[in-house]
């Protein structure tokens, strides 16, 4: 009933759509090309290239205070991913005054939605210690170095990670 009274907005494109993000956004995705894992992981991808719509909906999840668009935007991510081969799923922390401006965490958000039956666990593997910068501020080069030694703790050997790394899920390798 409240979706007939207040229809949804698409996050991507801002047609009111009754969708949070819209078919036809979705038909515009383009996949990322697979490129070599970061040093220390085993394994890394990108779902999608971070432009058009998706960089709106990621941007309106982040700093709009639109929790409700992690739910499709995770799906479409479990989705690209398909079945995960990984000993765990480890969404990268925000320093707590960032947790504080946001509200949530979006990578968590988005890494509760990878859960599937027989999928990784979602584990508290890493603490923030230091604040950075705000990586879409940055060129990808900086993005590495700002975030340094700013999470720290256990590693499993062949975690996927979302968040920081992978907002990179989303696409943050431009």
């Amino acid at each position: 009933m409240i979706g007939w009274l207040f229809p949804d907005y698409c996050a991507g494109c801002g047609r009111l759509t009754g969708e949070l993000f819209c078919a036809n956004c979705r038909a515009l995705l383009r996949p990322y090309p697979p490129f070599p894992p970061p040093t220390g992981l085993t394994a890394a991808r990108v779902a999608f290239r971070y432009e058009g719509g998706l960089a709106h909906a990621i941007h309106r999840l982040k700093y709009g205070h639109r929790r409700r668009i992690a739910r499709p935007l995770g799906d479409l991510l479990a989705a690209a991913a398909g079945p995960l081969d990984a000993d765990a799923l480890i969404a990268v922390p925000l320093h707590p005054t960032r947790l504080r401006e946001r509200g949530f965490n979006q990578a968590a958000e988005l890494a509760a939605r990878l859960q599937r039956p027989g999928a990784p666990p979602l584990i508290d593997g890493l603490a923030r210690v230091r604040a950075t910068n705000q990586q879409a501020r940055l060129e990808a080069p900086a993005r590495t170095a700002n975030l340094g030694t700013a999470a720290s703790g256990s590693r499993a050997a062949s975690a996927l990670a979302t968040g920081a790394l992978g907002t990179a899920a989303s696409g943050s390798r431009a």
